[in-house]
């Protein structure tokens, strides 16, 4: 199993209620970071997972494969890098 660092692009909503049309049309997809084991690949999408034990799995995310931006497979080296904010 690989554990990916996939960066994507979300759908998002600037709150519920009356808002002005300039800032709704001023909304962006979100950026986001997901860090997981990928437990499943399509030719649509992949699933990370956060957590696995024996045969469960938590913290799960399914991801549009048209609104991923970049993947990195992790290694404990990376990881490291990546805590510690070392390129």
């Amino acid at each position: 199993m690989k554990l990916l660092l996939v960066t994507w692009l979300d759908a998002c909503s600037d709150d519920s209620g009356w808002k002005p049309l300039t800032k709704i049309t001023a909304q962006k997809p979100m950026r986001v970071k997901s860090v997981g084991w990928l437990v499943k690949r399509t030719r649509t999408h992949l699933t990370l997972v956060g957590s696995i034990v024996a045969d469960h799995c938590d913290g799960d995310v399914t991801i549009p494969l048209g609104m991923i931006l970049s993947e990195k497979e992790l290694t404990a080296k990376a990881t490291s890098a990546a805590v510690s904010g070392r390129k």
